[in-house]
């Protein structure tokens, strides 16, 4: 709420709006056009206002919203900059470093919360216990207003656990008191633990970054999608697809899956065919199975009377060879063992 008092109060004085009657959208369109912001920044300014002026509707202190047809300005392309998830080696190199803001770190890239989410996080909001910890986040401090439940990863349960049974009964009800870190703050610590905020294209690694490497981890453990959206809290796929760092999706093993699929003669291309070969047999280890006959003496069959000389067969116009039913006579024996 802060934060957006504060958006609010830059904007009315950008805009040179004193009094409510001062508001024109007009003034919102050139202050926008010559501002250096971001585009999306810009929206976020935009959308502050909007719901400003809508509290204002809906509590009859004005008639109408001003800035309701302003359009948000398309963000598509004008980035100033990208955001990169944290690989899980960078992450565990985060976690694993202890300092004061460990905790903070923890809780953003294995829970996703945002970081207003985790300003407002309170130990009332933390089921530590041992059988299902969760978090249950309030729907006031939400970004949907819907609330959430995120289950716990073991080790950051433990880590809550540590933190609480330190603070005893002398710390504020809540669970980060210091704050959030801010990106300068986040890439000192990087660096501290020999982590680049910058890879190699450029994308960056802030605070809201952590987010994204809640997301990307999941994707690199296989977690199905649905799963990845819900704890997520998006309303829907292309929402989580947009958070998923593609470095962190394994590719690498989707096309191991479709070689092992494939028929021998295309992976491994020794056959010098185009098409694949599904006939080529498989050479396989050699066999210790040891055969051996045993006698039974109530076996007075003839094989020879079951199958005759194929000498003797006659060929059918049809094709094939089928054994005249004249020459054939059932055995004396009934089952026919064979001991391995």
């Amino acid at each position: 709420m802060r934060h957006n008092r504060e958006r609010l109060t830059t904007l009315f004085s950008k805009c040179r709006w004193r009094l409510l009657r001062d508001v024109i959208s007009e003034d919102f369109i050139k202050w926008r056009s010559q501002s250096s912001l971001s585009a999306k920044t810009k929206n976020e300014y935009l959308g502050h206002a909007v719901a400003f002026f809508n509290w204002l509707v809906r509590n009859d202190r004005f008639t109408h919203n001003l800035l309701k047809s302003v359009t948000k300005l398309p963000t598509v392309g004008e980035e100033t900059f990208k955001r990169r998830a944290l690989t899980l080696e960078e992450f565990v190199r985060l976690v694993e470093k202890p300092s004061k803001r460990r905790l903070a770190y923890f809780l953003a890239c294995c829970t996703g919360l945002r970081r207003g989410e985790l300003q407002q996080l309170r130990w009332t909001d933390v089921d530590l216990s041992e059988t299902e910890p969760v978090i249950r986040l309030r729907p006031e401090t939400t970004k949907n207003k819907k609330g959430g439940t995120i289950p716990l990863l073991p080790a950051l349960a433990v880590l809550l656990r540590k933190e609480k049974a330190r603070r005893g009964h002398h710390f504020s009800g809540l669970v980060l008191p210091d704050g959030i870190p801010w990106a300068k703050t986040l890439a000192k610590d990087l660096v501290a633990c020999g982590v680049t905020v910058n890879d190699e294209r450029g994308y960056r690694v802030d605070f809201h970054a952590l987010r994204h490497t809640f997301i990307s981890l999941l994707a690199h453990a296989k977690v199905s999608e649905l799963v990845r959206m819900k704890l997520a809290r998006h309303s829907a796929w292309k929402q989580t697809d947009g958070y998923t760092d593609s470095k962190s999706v394994p590719l690498g093993d989707g096309i191991a899956m479709l070689a092992a699929a494939l028929p021998s003669s295309l992976a491994s291309l020794k056959s010098g065919k185009i098409g694949p070969n599904l006939g080529n047999v498989v050479q396989t280890q050699a066999s210790t199975f040891s055969e051996k006959i045993t006698q039974m003496p109530d076996l007075k069959g003839d094989l020879g009377a079951v199958v005759p000389d194929w000498e003797n067969v006659n060929r059918r116009r049809g094709g094939g060879f089928e054994p005249p039913s004249a020459n054939y006579r059932k055995p004396s024996f009934s089952v026919l063992y064979v001991v391995g």
